[in-house]
């Protein structure tokens, strides 16, 4: 028997939440994609007399816990049942449906004659994928294709991501996401009912 079959596919529980955050914290910090916070923690003063922790883990976590509770969103997990969590979780995907799409459109010009555009947002009828995540030791056994197909995305099909890290980036160079599009804004607004966008 070897590991695939032992390894199942189902929706997280909220008692994956922790691993699930602190796993895709650890993973990003490094990303080139990962944005401009600071990873050292900082000390920011606060004039309620107490600093205010302010570094990429601190500010990712309440990010990451805002996004696992937006709606459309579902994180599936690859895991053994036969061992105890954390350890039975071997890696997950996080998705959403109805994606932001997020678009800066010409909204006319200034009293200077510039141009002035304005934010529209729509949603996507594309599948967004924010976090695929597996163990190193479980990698290259199809446990990210699994997790595609457990959240009913089909990774040749055209898709949304927002998170872009090296490993991401050397897939797309091979070839393995050709119809898979970077859009990290679509997880920076509210997400609301809107018109769709094609």
């Amino acid at each position: 028997m070897g590991s695939q079959d032992i390894i199942k596919y189902r929706p997280a529980r909220a008692d994956d939440v922790q691993f699930i955050i602190r796993t895709w914290i650890d993973s990003y910090k490094g990303a080139h994609g990962a944005g401009i916070l600071s990873i050292p923690e900082l000390a920011v003063p606060c004039a309620c007399g107490r600093p205010i922790r302010y570094d990429f883990g601190a500010v990712m976590e309440v990010t990451l816990a805002t996004i696992l509770q937006r709606p459309g969103v579902t994180t599936w997990t690859a895991h053994n049942p036969r061992e105890r969590a954390p350890h039975d979780l071997y890696g997950y995907l996080v998705s959403e449906t109805d994606p932001n799409v997020p678009t800066w459109v010409p909204n006319g010009t200034d009293e200077l004659g510039k141009p002035v555009y304005k934010l529209e947002i729509a949603t996507s009828d594309q599948p967004l994928v924010h976090f695929v995540f597996v163990k190193n030791a479980y990698r290259m056994l199809g446990i990210a294709r699994a997790l595609f197909v457990a959240a009913g995305i089909d990774p040749a099909a055209p898709y949304l991501y927002t998170c872009k890290t090296s490993n991401v980036s050397k897939l797309e160079r091979a070839g393995v996401m050709p119809r898979a599009r970077w859009f990290p804004l679509s997880a920076r607004f509210p997400k609301d009912k809107r018109e769709k966008s094609t």
